[in-house]
């Protein structure tokens, strides 16, 4: 009571303003259409998630003749996954994650060592078995 009453007499510009919550980031599981560039030249392929277990996600690039498989964790809208491919590729990437697109930046090894930008757009759905 002691609380309202100390309220009421401050004016209300001064009084704190109400902090809403963030709206929780929903990563989309399904297919996403990916580009970017690696050292100035673009490219497209395209990726899968799917999630794990809250906060836990595997993600799979298909491009070209390669497959590159990541397992990921999604913090806040910080999505950061690590990846590698039978090639013998390994790498990191991290996403901001938006309404059914992801932007981010990777780096893999053997290769030039230098950060590559990446952005992905949800497709479609996954399918879920019955």
């Amino acid at each position: 009571m002691f609380a309202a009453v100390l309220l009421a007499l401050i004016p209300p510009a001064a009084q704190p303003e109400k902090i809403q919550a963030p709206k929780p980031v929903v990563l989309r599981e399904g297919f996403y259409s990916v580009s970017g560039e690696i050292s100035g030249k673009p490219y497209e392929s395209l990726s899968m998630v799917q999630k794990h277990s809250p906060g836990v996600y595997v993600l799979v690039w298909y491009a070209g003749e390669s497959v590159h498989v990541g397992v990921g964790t999604l913090d806040g809208t910080t999505l950061t996954v690590g990846f590698g491919s039978a090639g013998g590729m390994r790498g990191v990437a991290t996403y901001e994650v938006g309404d059914g697109k992801l932007s981010g930046e990777w780096v893999a090894l053997p290769g030039d060592g230098k950060r590559q930008t990446e952005t992905m757009e949800f497709l479609k759905p996954l399918k879920k078995e019955k």
